[in-house]
């Protein structure tokens, strides 16, 4: 069983990956980001603002510490 990239139409794709893998003129076929089978939304722009939004916030360790205790 082979993988024809003709029919990937039935493979559903984010944004991010349509773009990449199909070209720009084409659309996405899932209405959430984290129903891509092939990133599984971590590309997602939204995403990726949180986490570097969380990034930017300094690291407690005692209160790290503290949660692992729990």
């Amino acid at each position: 069983m082979g993988f024809d990239a003709s029919s990937d139409d039935r493979i559903p794709l984010c944004t991010v990956c349509t773009r990449q893998l199909r070209g720009p003129e084409e659309i996405e076929n899932v209405k959430e980001p984290f129903n891509c089978a092939l990133c599984f939304g971590v590309l997602d722009e939204k995403f990726v603002d949180e986490v570097v939004a969380e990034v930017k916030f300094p690291f407690n360790f005692s209160k790290f510490s503290n949660e692992l205790k729990l």
